[in-house]
Parts: structure tokens; sequence; C-alpha cells
């Protein structure tokens, strides 16, 4: 619990319930309350929730004012904020998929032109993979096998390579 946290229960009591009474004393007066203050009241007000009750009564009282919350500036720059940091998020694991596909693709490439009995395997167990530098030392190490019995040992021990 940070320092805020503490701080708001001491002054507001431990219920969201005594910080909407003592911030808004009147129940209706929520109602006239700019569309800022309500987002930012029902923001506070989360803070001081402990458990799951707490936060259901929170939404509840805020319920008939969603609408009006979803308006204010303040939820709109929230969502904004939460839409780019999922793009983000997105195009980071896109781009990681894209490139442990690729280098599936080449490794299967080389397995199928040099050793095509294991390809099968080949595809079996790179399918798991989802660490980059693993499938490129793969790469490099089957690219270098001499014999079907080398390639395939790296195949198989390519659970040991993922651990380290």
């Amino acid at each position: 619990m940070g320092r805020w946290d503490r701080t708001m229960k001491q002054l507001f009591g431990i219920k969201p319930q005594d910080f909407i009474s003592w911030l808004v004393p009147e129940a209706e007066l929520i109602h006239e309350l700019p569309e800022e203050l309500l987002s930012l009241l029902y923001l506070l007000a989360e803070l001081v929730c402990e458990n799951d009750e707490d936060l259901l009564w929170l939404d509840r009282r805020f319920a008939v004012l969603y609408d009006v919350l979803q308006e204010s500036r303040a939820y709109q720059k929230i969502k904004q904020e939460g839409r780019e940091e999922g793009r983000e998020e997105g195009l980071f694991q896109g781009r990681k998929e894209g490139e442990l596909q690729a280098l599936r693709q080449a490794l299967l490439a080389i397995v199928e032109t040099y050793f095509p009995t294991i390809a099968r395997l080949a595809t079996k167990r790179t399918t798991e993979v989802q660490d980059p530098v693993v499938l490129q030392n793969l790469i490099i190490k089957i690219g270098r096998a001499q014999t079907l019995e080398e390639a395939r040992q790296y195949m198989l021990a390519l659970d040991e390579e993922q651990e380290n």
C-alpha cells in the first residue's frame, strides 16, 4: 500500500462511502458536479477501496453517472493512454511473433533441405520456442551438423538450450 493510499484512509476512513459522504454531503449534489470533478472523485474513492464489496458499492454509486463520466476529459485522456499502450504492446508482440516465425521458417527450410527425415520433429520442437536467440543458435548448429544423428540431437537438446 502506497503512502497516498494510507493518507487517504487516515483522512477519510477505510470505507469509500465515508470519503464520498465527506466530499459530497448531500447525495443528490453528486449529480450537479462537473464531469472532471466526478472523474477525480471516482478515482480518489477507488484508492480507499480495500475489497470487492467496497468496489461494488462504488460502481453502483457511480453507475447512474457513467455516461457523464465517459464524457469527461480525464476519462477520455486515460482511455486514450490505454489505447496507446495497448497499440504499442500489440506492435511489439507482433514484431516478436513475426521474428520468431521467420526464424522457424528458416530453420525448417534448412532441415527440409539437408535432413528431411527430421522435418516433422523440427516443426514440433520449434513451435514451442519463444526465444529468438535460441532459434538463431539452433539454425547455426543445424547448418553445421554433419550427420542426421547430430542434427536430431540438436533438436532433442532444445529443451536444455531454452533453460540456459
